[in-house]
């Protein structure tokens, strides 16, 4: 099948968001910072699936509450150099390194999270979905900063200047 390719904005989808997750759990906290706004609108859109893009980053972001003390995903969107970049941090269970290595594999599951519903297929398929933008997603996860996921997409005008 062929997927739909439109400009999508990124912020609009995290926005969207921060209510819906609220509704799957009303325990879960979504706090969403928004960076300044790049000049050219060109730069605050990605190229790419509007529904795809929706459900990776309430994969990481749900994921990023359920698995918290505090229930709560900090959601941070920034523009560079012709990219946009979201990071979801929380606090909570520091995940190894041996596991962090793993943890985009489908159906893996933490040691620690067996009994709960893990982060299973979803990491799998975001990190795909990242790629199918041109992107990537990166996690890191110490005492210090909690674990942080970041995800980066080249913007429109990226993909149009070849970046």
């Amino acid at each position: 099948g062929n997927i739909g390719l439109t400009e999508v904005r990124v912020d609009e989808i995290l926005l969207r968001l921060t209510s819906e997750i609220k509704k799957i759990n009303s325990h879960y906290l979504v706090e969403l910072y928004f960076g300044e706004f790049p000049e050219d609108e060109k730069d605050c859109v990605v190229f790419g699936n509007v529904e795809l893009l929706h459900s990776a980053l309430k994969n990481i972001i749900e994921n990023g509450c359920k698995y918290s003390p505090d229930k709560l995903s900090r959601v941070d969107i920034s523009y560079a150099n012709h990219h946009v970049y979201v990071t979801v941090t929380n606090t909570g269970n520091v995940i190894p390194t041996e596991e962090l290595r793993k943890i985009f594999q489908p159906f893996y599951r933490g040691k620690n999270e067996a009994e709960q519903k893990g982060f299973g297929l979803g990491l799998a398929l975001a990190q795909g979905i990242a790629q199918l933008h041109k992107g990537t997603i990166v996690v890191k996860s110490d005492l210090s900063q909690g674990t942080v996921f970041t995800i980066d997409i080249p913007s429109y005008k990226g993909i149009q200047q070849g970046v």
